[in-house]
């Protein structure tokens, strides 16, 4: 179950809406796992920013390219990132010589992040 919680009462809400059902579970002898962390970016972010890797995907298509809307959403990223001075990704050697990019990935950014790519 994942909430997205906007205000203290909406989270005291949901919290005691899930109480019966937690203490149940607990009760019975199973464990739970319970996780609150800050929201990522929003929807509507998500959206614009796939959108525009889409567009570009599409006119370097048609101007024949090959890579995929992946590769250029890592290739946008990493630019990005040397243009800011973060450190979000390594190339490593792989085991049969060539490389590996060990990037993170974009869906673990926080909505300024998304706005700052833009």
């Amino acid at each position: 179950m994942n909430y997205t919680l906007y205000n203290p009462q909406q989270g005291h809400a949901v919290l005691k809406d899930l109480w019966p059902q937690i203490k149940a579970t607990l009760m019975a002898g199973q464990k739970l796992r319970i996780e609150i962390k800050q929201s990522r970016r929003s929807a509507e972010q998500n959206d614009m920013f796939h959108g525009i890797i889409h567009k570009i995907y599409i006119a370097m298509k048609a101007a024949g390219s090959k890579w995929t809307a992946d590769d250029w959403k890592r290739l946008l990223i990493d630019q990005w990132a040397h243009e800011t001075n973060r450190k979000i990704g390594k190339v490593a050697p792989s085991l049969d010589g060539e490389r590996v990019e060990a990037s993170s990935s974009s869906g673990c950014w926080h909505g300024q992040q998304t706005k700052e790519l833009r």
